[in-house]
């Protein structure tokens, strides 16, 4: 019985996929972690950047230990166009920490999480961050920027000097070499601080590459003069037309004074020369055929052969 439990055993290890036997050999080749202290939130951000070596049969199975009071972490894989994207993962909580678990589908995986734990009731903030994980790391990083409005700031191990990076901000960095699986490394990050600034509100934006003439999407005058002439001269041909067209056009009003004038300047006819009537050149009433005088006013009216 007991040596056909065996021959079970060895028949499902034989079967079993070569990916999953790999993952208790899995070592990862390098590891950055970055410790960003209010940063874009009143938080430490904390980033994981996992190297796997190049030797490494993809996909493969990942599991990343995390405070469990920082919740869920965001996961990403960078592609071979050298883009981030985020992944699915499963989190289970063991006490203080969660294991987070995903399938890394590249050679290099993404983990970073906030940790409010930082932030405290006085300006002075302390904070320790510990890497423990079940994985052998060939060479260890760390580096920590120094937030903006910081003062007296300590950091233990000490990470060197600070030197200028991206943004403006300062950074302490140091490579803390290879540490073997389960064993913890830690650093403490003091320092004081009263106002409420994040170091992403103070970053200067710098150009990637210097910017010169030929530099895409750059508008120079010599690009845009012909433009500007050209919509000035047309506005000068519009300007003149409309002022040529305000010097030959009366407006109405004008227009009926004019005419009203002419027509009062013409004397009064005393006979109607279409149809032969007679008016009164006095009062302007029509008589009747065979009337000498006006039966309006009584004034004499003038016969077509006077």
């Amino acid at each position: 019985m007991r040596r056909l439990l065996a021959l079970i055993i060895i028949g499902l290890l034989a079967f079993m996929p070569q990916a999953v036997l790999a993952q208790n050999d899995l070592t990862l080749d390098h590891v950055e972690v970055d410790l960003w202290p209010e940063y874009d939130r009143p938080a430490m951000l904390v980033i994981y950047q996992l190297f796997l070596p190049s030797s490494t049969n993809l996909p493969v199975n990942l599991t990343v230990q995390i405070p469990s009071s920082v919740g869920d972490p965001t996961v990403a894989v960078r592609e071979a166009d050298g883009m981030l994207y985020t992944m699915t993962f499963t989190r289970t909580v063991k006490g203080d920490t969660a294991e987070i678990n995903f399938t890394a589908t590249s050679l290099e995986a993404r983990v970073e999480y906030y940790d409010t734990s930082l932030i405290g009731k006085t300006p002075h903030r302390s904070y320790t961050f510990t890497w423990q994980e079940n994985y052998p790391v060939n060479s260890l990083t760390i580096q920590v920027q120094q937030p903006v409005d910081a003062t007296n700031l300590t950091i233990l191990p000490s990470l060197g000097t600070a030197i200028p990076g991206e943004g403006g901000l300062y950074y302490y960095t140091s490579m803390v070499g290879s540490v073997p699986a389960g064993n913890a490394f830690s650093v403490k990050v003091d320092y004081d601080k009263s106002s409420s600034r994040l170091s992403a509100e103070t970053i200067n934006v710098q150009p990637s590459g210097p910017i010169d003439e030929s530099t895409s999407g750059r508008i120079t005058l010599t690009a845009v003069l012909p433009w500007v002439l050209g919509g000035l001269g047309l506005l000068l041909i519009v300007g003149g037309w409309w002022a040529f067209r305000r010097s030959t056009h009366l407006p109405g009003d004008l227009q009926g004074r004019r005419r009203h004038v002419a027509k009062s300047q013409n004397p009064p006819l005393a006979a109607d020369e279409a149809g032969g009537a007679l008016y009164c050149h006095q009062c302007g009433k029509r008589a009747e055929p065979g009337d000498l005088f006006c039966r309006a006013c009584g004034t004499r009216l003038h016969q077509p052969d006077e």
